[in-house]
This record gives structure tokens, sequence and C-alpha cells, in this order.
């Protein structure tokens, strides 16, 4: 591909991803309302799709001005214009063959290519940022296996009983932090279940199951993967804030989504809806911001007041 192709699939693309992303936010809260949380959730796949699609050809008069082809003159008027531009020729200069060749024939003046550079820059950038994100995911889960101990027994039957209700084939790595943060779950490879120190004494019976399904769920929809493939997504718009504003606004759904699959799967009953309320007030005391860390950590409650509304009003 050349680098021109290239610049026309990244004007393009990132057009309309642009323009998926701006529908995208103005619809969800009345799509949620209408259709549920998993399928808003659902919605932040088409961005994603358009990325890894060709080139499609879109009106060029929706494209800012710059990026617009220039139109060929066409018609009387070109003939006009070439007649004006083409040198007669008599104009030309008679070549003296005693003179060397390099001094007759003028050089031909070209612009400079900026193509290539813009390329280097966005791709150097992209790549070093995805790489930095690694980075802090892997100092991330170091940290936390430094300052945490695999459950006891107790916890280990409780997250068999969650993931059977789940559908987990097996039980994911449990630890308890020796800090009073979490619950979340880290690590796309190997999900690993972080609990708060205090999770067997603040956390009532009901409350640690709601939470324990709640984390395996995330593993069993695999949401880690979103998580990963929205990262290498916003690697590659690193340069438009838009992106990494949507990010941000399909974590709240995906949050919602998980919720949605939670209720579902212990049940529908008020009394179900209420323990599961109490289990995330009781989380939000304690998760604080504690998957801040690394994008591919999922916590039990958003850590902004704001998207635990949005959150509450999706599940509605």
């Amino acid at each position: 591909m050349t680098p021109e192709a290239v610049m026309d699939w990244a004007v393009q693309t990132g057009f309309v991803v642009s323009l998926l992303i701006v529908g995208i936010l103005i619809i969800r809260r009345p799509f949620a309302r209408a259709f549920g949380a998993g399928a808003t959730y659902a919605l932040w796949l088409l961005p994603l799709i358009r990325l890894v699609l060709p080139v499609i050809a879109i009106p060029q008069s929706w494209l800012p001005g710059r990026f617009r082809p220039q139109p060929e003159a066409t018609g009387p008027m070109a003939d006009v214009t070439a007649r004006y531009q083409t040198p007669s020729p008599d104009t030309f200069p008679v070549a003296d063959p005693s003179l060397p060749l390099d001094e007759f024939i003028a050089p031909t003046q070209q612009g400079f290519d900026w193509t290539p550079m813009i390329i280097g820059i966005w791709s150097g950038v992209a790549v070093s940022w995805f790489a930095f994100q690694l980075f802090r995911q892997r100092a991330f889960l170091l940290q936390m296996r430094r300052t945490s101990d695999f459950a006891n027994e107790t916890l280990l039957a409780e997250g068999r009983v969650a993931g059977d209700i789940t559908g987990l084939k097996a039980v994911p790595i449990l630890r308890v932090s020796h800090q009073n943060i979490g619950p979340f779950v880290t690590g796309v490879v190997s999900p690993t279940v972080i609990l708060p120190s205090d999770f067997m004494q603040d956390y009532t019976p009901a409350q640690r199951h709601y939470a324990l399904v709640h984390e395996f769920a995330h593993i069993k929809r695999k949401d880690l993967w979103a998580a990963f493939a929205a990262l290498v997504f916003r690697a590659i718009n690193w340069f438009n804030p838009l992106v990494h504003y949507a990010v941000h606004k399909m974590r709240v759904d995906q949050e919602a989504a998980c919720d949605a699959f939670v209720i579902a799967k212990t049940g529908q009953s008020g009394t179900n809806k209420l323990d599961y309320a109490k289990t995330l007030l009781q989380a939000a005391k304690t998760t604080g911001s504690s998957a801040a860390g690394a994008h591919l950590a999922l916590s039990l409650v958003e850590t902004d007041e704001a998207e635990i509304e949005e959150k509450e009003t999706s599940n509605d």
C-alpha cells in the first residue's frame, strides 16, 4: 500500500469513525431504555468494525475542503487554459552542442512530500503509547501479586458456587489484597480477581456472592478482551480526543451490560436486585481508584460518581 493510499484510508476512516461515535453518544441513553444495556454496549462494535474495513467511498462534500480532490477543468475553458499554459515550439531554447547537457536542461522543481513523515509520526506515537500501556499493565499486575495473597478455602468454595452460576469451566485466580482495594478483575490471558482485605468481614455472604459473580461475569463475557481491543483502538486513534472520550463511555456501558448479565443469572426478584445494589454500594466504599493503574482492570463499580448514576439509569 502506497503512502498516499494509507493517508486516504486514515482520513476517510477517521472521519466516518468520528461520525459513528457522535451518533452513539447521542442515542446511547434512549437506546438503553428501549433495548437494554447489552444492546447499547454492542453499539460500540460499529466504530471498531469500521476501522478494519477497507476504504469505502463517501460523498466528497462530507469531507473538509482541504481533503477534497481538486476537479480538473473541462469544456471550452480547459482548451483556453491549455492554450495559454502550453508553450509554443518557438519558445523552446535551441540546444548548443558545445554546451554541457546539465547546463542546458533545467532541473525539475518538486515540492517536499510530507506523507511518509506524517505516517511515520502517527505510527511511532501509536506504537509507543500502546507499549507504554502494556508496560503499565504488567507493572500493575506485579504490584498486585506482591501485595496480595491467594484466597483461603472458604473463599474458593464461594468462588466455585459463583463460577457455576456464571458458567465458567474453572474458577479464576482469587487473591486477597493487603490493602482495602477491590473487587476488580485484571489480566487478559490469565484473569485474576483481586479482593479487598476486609472482604470476609465487611461483606455479607450475599454481597460476597454478587461481587464474585460480577467479576466472573466480566471473564465469561470476554470484557477484558474488549478492553484490550479498546486499547488498540485508542492507540491507532491517539490524535482523536473523541475516541478517548468514547472509550470512557464504552466502559460505562460495559459495566451496565455486566450488571444486567448478573441480574439475569441470579434472578430478577426485588430481593436479588436490592442485595445487588447493596453490594455495589459496599464496593463503592473500597474500590476507589484501585483499578486506575491499568486500563485492563475492570472494577465492580466505576470510580466516577457520574458514571455510577449512568450505569444505574441504564439498568432501570
